[in-house]
């Protein structure tokens, strides 16, 4: 068959001559149809063209205004594009469009449709054509016709007529020479209800408007026929038998480019559905990853809002225990003040000196000598010995500290001190001295008060009140002695100076007195109890 078909054409072309050719209505179906679409929108329907293979399609204005003009009434995903083998797509852009020429270029995505060309050359009055369109609802048809006229209103090459039967669905799609490129396209019909008494005026879009809307938006497109000018030419110069050969291989050579386009579309099917299934795996894994990333961060979240509470729920706890030890130490504190303020005043207090004081035990005196004039004869006592009592109160007058406790301090004290003593009494007559009674006894009173200092030395004065027949009733005296204490034992030694007027004698004695002292009434005075308060108040 192969070697048949070429021993035709090489038949042919040697024998060829002139005769003029015809445009191949079958051939051009079968070949360019593929590239048609048909448009529907929302308001209408018409065609349109693939003008390269990635997606971009040439149509009217007006085919799908309802997108972009004044009146827009729906959106560019709610154009449909439909080619002839049946496959649907949705538009994704409307790219651009050329009102004054009514054209728009719109985009799909990528197919693997061949594009139509344009051509490339001039035009003439008389060319034949063919516009491949969806008239009135009828899918993927072509009619036949020429040029009539290229400027038919006189305006400039806007538009050109032909003679192709136009109705209301052909908008958009292309007009093509006998070699299947586009040469225009379809764009409108004026009959006689624009134009009384003539016939219907068919126009379509000269193609350099179209060139230039393409270059404008960088889309570019071929000009190389669909079919081969040389393959008409022998085709015009076989016999009808030869014809019918020729378009019976003609036929299974579109038979073979059908089942080739089929099996290409199926593939095509097929790995685009391998591609939505690898894109919905993907989608998947993404979906997953992104779940995993959320619960991730959900985790992180909620492990760092958990170490917050814990963190917060420990810091309560640790003030808690910060207070309750801080409580504690306080008490204990307070406490151990408390019990050091109970030590320091018992020990203020045992260190105070006993306010009242009593003594009981045995007294000696031993006279010195005298000193005045003497006026007459008069008795004094000399040795005597006996017991005596003596009860006194002290009075702190020693301004010392609180640490000193005041125990050490200068006191004064008041005492009565009855006594009883025994011994020789003598008259002293000027410069002589008689003895009156070498045994007498005498009870004596004394108020003496004084002051003491360090508890060591003491310096005091009185009254003494006597009932001896020898001496005066009562006179003064002033005492000077030292004390030696050996708890509870006093020993003082000192010496004592009395007045025994009327006589204006001063006479001096020595004395020594051991005793058993005995102390009580330990109370505070008014600076002893600031102390206390000072005590009491120290941190």
């Amino acid at each position: 068959m192969n070697k048949l078909l070429a021993f035709l054409i090489f038949t042919l072309v040697v024998f060829a001559e002139s005769h003029s050719q015809q445009m191949n209505y079958q051939l051009i179906d079968s070949v360019c149809m593929n590239s048609v679409v048909q448009i529907a929108t929302p308001n209408a329907t018409g065609s349109g063209f693939l003008v390269n293979s990635s997606g971009y399609i040439i149509t009217n204005c007006h085919v799908i205004d309802g997108a972009f003009g004044y009146f827009a009434s729906f959106e560019e995903s709610d154009i449909r594009i439909k080619f002839k083998n049946g496959r649907l797509f949705q538009v994704k852009k409307i790219v651009d469009y050329d009102i004054e020429h009514d054209l728009a270029l719109i985009k799909i995505q990528n197919v693997n449709i061949s594009a139509l060309p344009l051509y490339n050359g001039s035009l003439t009055n008389g060319v034949t054509v063919g516009a491949l369109g969806n008239p009135l609802g009828s899918e993927f048809t072509i009619t036949s016709g020429i040029i009539s006229n290229m400027n038919p209103f006189e305006q400039g090459e806007k538009y050109f007529q032909l003679s192709t039967p136009i109705n209301p669905g052909n908008s958009g799609g292309p007009v093509v020479n006998m070699y299947g490129q586009v040469v225009g396209v379809v764009v409108a019909t004026l009959n006689e209800e624009y134009f009384r008494g003539q016939q219907a005026m068919n126009l379509a879009i000269q193609l350099g408007h179209v060139r230039k809307l393409l270059d404008a938006n960088q889309v570019t497109f071929s000009t190389k026929p669909f079919i081969d000018p040389l393959q008409l030419k022998i085709r015009e110069q076989l016999t009808n038998e030869e014809k019918r050969l020729l378009d019976s291989i003609g036929v299974e050579q579109v038979k073979a480019q059908m089942q080739l386009q089929k099996m290409q579309q199926e593939h095509e099917r097929q790995m685009e559905s391998k591609r939505a299934e690898q894109e919905r795996a993907m989608q998947e894994l993404r979906n997953i990853e992104e779940k995993r990333l959320l619960q991730e961060q959900y985790d992180q979240r909620r492990q760092i809002q958990s170490q917050q509470a814990k963190y917060e729920v420990q810091k309560v706890l640790d003030q808690r225990t910060t207070a309750r030890s801080k409580t504690v130490s306080d008490s204990i504190r307070v406490e151990q003040l408390r019990i050091n303020f109970i030590q320091e005043k018992n020990a203020f207090v045992s260190g105070l000196p006993y306010r009242m004081v009593a003594m009981v035990g045995a007294a000696g005196s031993w006279p010195i000598g005298a000193m005045g004039v003497v006026k007459k004869s008069y008795p004094i006592a000399t040795y005597g010995i006996g017991p005596f009592a003596w009860m006194g109160y002290r009075i702190d007058i020693s301004k010392r500290s609180a640490r000193d406790r005041f125990g050490k301090g200068t006191v004064f004290g008041i005492g009565i001190h009855p006594s009883f003593k025994t011994g020789s009494f003598f008259n002293h007559v000027q410069d002589s001295t008689q003895t009156i009674s070498s045994q007498a006894s005498s009870f004596n009173m004394e108020v003496e008060g004084g002051v003491l200092f360090k508890e060591t030395f003491k310096l005091t004065g009185g009254y003494t009140w006597s009932n001896a027949d020898l001496l005066p009733s009562g006179y003064p005296f002033m005492r000077a002695a030292l004390i030696i204490k050996m708890h509870p034992i006093i020993w003082s030694m000192g010496a004592s100076a009395t007045l025994t007027a009327p006589q204006d004698m001063i006479w001096y004695s020595a004395e020594t007195a051991l005793g058993f002292r005995m102390g009580f009434g330990k109370w505070q005075t008014g600076m002893r109890r600031k102390v206390v308060k000072k005590m009491a108040s120290r941190p």
